[in-house]
């Protein structure tokens, strides 16, 4: 009778254990192996998604900034939150600034809006009705001189609203029923400087416009164009549109940052330049490093200016987008 014994291999269960274990620790490596890939990935994503994000470089102070803290304007530039409330509060002071633009394109003010303090947007709303009524009638009592919205105007009197005061409007002195209208002495007096200084009066507004340098074209800040020789509306005239010596303080105020009493010859080519490009309408910036003083806001730009390759005109960054 045969007795059969079944002997296992000690030798060879061991290495079925250890393969085992082997096997269970590869997975358990693999296993980590592919949760820290998944986690790199993922953080390598986010970063990414991240940096698309934050990738919007504003075109007033040049930093960068979140989608959502940031206006596009219709031309595709950028604006963060306090550079928009700066434009549109800078309207508040200079209506040359009006409507707030970039690339000559009008900043919607319902895009701007939810970038605005509620009353920041009202004063804006107000300045832009009184920018955008012809003829303007204005409280004629100095110490308060508040703009008088059309709505408030019956008939020829004006009603203000600061100060309770009734202007004419017709003469925009105060109140006078029944008698005729007198120009006031204040308005002669300023008109009458303007006649011995040769300044021009806007033919739209009224405003009495001084020309420093440049052209005979004029944009008053109603932005009504005419020329300013004879006041007629710009390309109505025959006048001839610019003076020598008018264009020849230009090219000097153009040419101090690079003019040397022995380079005659580049300052008498600034001048030409002028004279050939003096109705710039299309600038075509570059920027010129140095410290310099913007010619529109007269700001002092420590580290770079921008310079229109035709003109030669300096204006800030911030006024080439918003001021052109």
């Amino acid at each position: 009778m045969a007795l059969l014994l079944n002997v296992r291999n000690p030798g060879h269960d061991g290495e079925q254990d250890n393969t085992e274990d082997e096997e269970t620790a590869f997975n358990h490596n693999d296993t980590s192996n592919q949760a820290e890939l998944s986690h790199i990935a993922v953080s390598s994503l986010i970063r990414s998604a991240e940096h698309q994000r934050i990738h919007h470089i504003c075109t007033g102070c040049g930093d960068g900034y979140y989608s959502r803290d940031v206006l596009r304007a219709l031309c595709g530039h950028d604006y963060c939150r306090n550079c928009v409330q700066q434009l549109f509060m800078l309207c508040l002071t200079d209506a040359n600034l009006y409507p707030p633009r970039c690339c000559q394109q009008a900043i919607p003010w319902e895009h701007a809006r939810v970038f605005l303090p509620e009353p920041l947007y009202e004063s804006f709303l107000a300045r832009a009705l009184e920018l955008e009524t012809p003829n303007p009638l204005y409280c004629h009592v100095a110490a308060c001189s508040r703009f008088i919205a059309p709505s408030f105007i019956l008939g020829t009197v004006g009603y203000c609203v600061g100060c309770n005061a009734r202007t004419c409007a017709r003469c925009r002195a105060e109140q006078h029923d029944g008698q005729e209208c007198m120009q006031d002495p204040a308005t002669r007096q300023l008109l009458d400087l303007a006649v011995a200084n040769g300044w021009r009066r806007c033919n739209s507004c009224g405003s009495v416009v001084e020309l420093n340098y440049g052209c005979y074209h004029i944009t008053c800040r109603c932005r009504h164009q005419f020329c300013y020789l004879c006041g007629a509306t710009w390309k109505t005239c025959l006048c001839v549109h610019h003076d020598g010596d008018q264009l020849l303080f230009q090219a000097q105020a153009v040419g101090e940052h690079d003019l040397a009493e022995e380079m005659i010859a580049d300052w008498l080519r600034v001048r030409e330049g002028i004279l050939r490009n003096h109705a710039c309408m299309r600038h075509t910036w570059r920027q010129l490093d140095g410290r310099h003083q913007c010619q529109e806001c007269y700001d002092h730009m420590p580290t770079y200016i921008m310079e229109c390759q035709l003109c030669r005109m300096l204006v800030c960054r911030r006024c080439s987008h918003n001021y052109f």
